[in-house]
């Protein structure tokens, strides 16, 4: 009876038992979390696959110009910018081709941020350049996406234009594989645009790249064939004298000469720019292989071809001529002092003139062309090039008054190269500090304050 009465008097509901109420709280605090990570989570989720196609969507759409691949440029393409332009598979259609699988399009969207936003910087001597090799590694991946796939239209352009962008991506490298493998690409997109009849100025354009790998790789026969071969795209063929003829063996009297017989009217717009970069590339080589007086003879040509050109030709190809022909004047101040350093008010002169042409163009190209659909990018790119082609004026003036111990003018000059590399009207300490950490812009600072100690 009496174990009878403590059964019946003892509470047996656990709802009211003091220990199970506070771990049922507890259970209900983790179930509200739980439900709350998880919302928050796919929320996460959501917006970053939303960004991610957002930026993507981005590129695509403004960041992807219109390019001529293999094509001729388009009828409002007066001045053939398109051909300047890097198609990334688009075309004149800008973006991406279409037809091509999702992952492939995104990878080569990929490859083009990691090339012009970057990835990071290098933790290691084994990546110079991570954005490159990312870049490049995305890019392989799409070239084999394209390659497997079956509904790709054009797909031998397709990978001719992902071609070009990885050999020019491999140039940037720099390192003696990458640049091999560069060479690679060039000769195989080479073969692909003389096979398909393309324009003149583009096959000019790749074989001035070929020869720019080439010299990079030391092989500077090979690499002035190149050039050569691009020249005689667009000259006139000259007729043999017979009284010169040789009798020996023509392999071991033939020497690749350059023909001067073109006429620089005659040709597209596209085609002078490839023409006077090819120039241009071919007296660096002989500059710096010691035919100082051929490439004093090519530059002088091109000063006086761009100069009457300048007369005519307005708009961005004037501005283009413009730098161009500071260009030609900075190489000619550097060949000449080079034959002679008794010429030293000569070189100083070009340097002169070619900095005040650089500014000038810098000045009338800024801004100007930022809505058209074939200009933009080279005007943005014109931009930047002018600007550093003034303040390499400022600095190589700089350091030939430096050699004549005149530091009141070296130092005015080496100020002059830090204002134009950095964009500012004055100079201050932050500013000068910041150019330590510029590698392009350090030799500026070096000299600044060699100078001034």
């Amino acid at each position: 009876m009496r174990a009878t009465r403590i059964l019946r008097n003892t509470n047996l509901n656990l709802k009211h038992q003091n220990f199970v109420k506070p771990t049922l709280e507890t259970f209900g605090v983790f179930k509200s979390i739980f439900k709350w990570s998880s919302f928050f989570s796919l929320v996460g989720l959501v917006g970053t696959l939303a960004t991610f196609e957002g930026v993507n969507q981005y590129v695509e759409f403004t960041k992807l110009d219109k390019a001529a691949s293999y094509q001729y440029p388009p009828p409002d393409d007066a001045d053939e910018w398109s051909i300047e332009n890097d198609d990334w598979s688009g075309g004149l259609n800008g973006g991406t081709e279409s037809s091509l699988p999702w992952k492939a399009a995104h990878l080569i969207r990929s490859a083009w941020i990691a090339l012009e936003w970057g990835v990071g910087t290098a933790s290691s001597a084994a990546s110079l350049n991570p954005s490159l090799d990312m870049s490049q590694s995305y890019l392989l991946s799409a070239i084999t996406h394209v390659e497997a796939a079956h509904s790709v239209k054009n797909k031998d352009a397709v990978l001719n234009a992902l071609y070009l962008r990885l050999a020019d991506i491999r140039q940037r490298a720099g390192t003696r594989v990458s640049l091999n493998n560069a060479l690679d690409g060039y000769e195989q997109v080479h073969s692909f645009l003389v096979a398909h009849s393309a324009p003149t100025a583009m096959i000019i354009k790749v074989e001035k790249r070929a020869g720019d790998v080439c010299k990079a790789l030391g092989l500077d026969k090979e690499s002035e064939r190149w050039y050569l071969k691009g020249l005689s795209r667009v000259s006139t063929p000259q007729k043999t004298n017979a009284s010169n003829t040789s009798y020996l063996p023509s392999w071991l009297t033939r020497r690749p000469q350059l023909d001067s017989h073109v006429d620089a009217s005659r040709l597209s717009p596209a085609q002078f720019r490839a023409y006077v970069d090819t120039l241009l590339s071919l007296s660096r080589l002989y500059a710096t292989s010691n035919r100082l007086s051929e490439a004093s003879t090519i530059q002088k040509r091109l000063v006086n071809v761009l100069t009457k050109e300048l007369e005519s030709v307005k708009g961005l190809q004037g501005d283009w001529i413009r730098h161009s022909l500071a260009l030609s004047e900075v190489h000619l101040a550097e060949v000449t002092y080079a034959i002679s350093h008794k010429n030293l008010h000569e070189s100083l002169g070009w340097l002169q003139d070619a900095e005040h042409l650089s500014l000038s163009a810098n000045k009338s190209v800024s801004g100007v062309y930022a809505s058209d659909a074939y200009r933009k990018r080279q005007a943005h790119k014109l931009t930047s090039a002018s600007r550093r082609t003034a303040a390499e004026c400022a600095y190589l003036s700089g350091m030939l008054h430096q050699s004549r111990n005149d530091t009141q003018r070296a130092l005015g000059c080496f100020e002059r190269a830090i204002k134009y590399a950095l964009q500012v009207n004055s100079l201050t300490k932050d500013l000068l500090d910041s150019l330590a950490n510029d590698p392009l812009n350090r030799k500026y600072l070096d000299a600044y304050k060699n100078v001034r100690n």
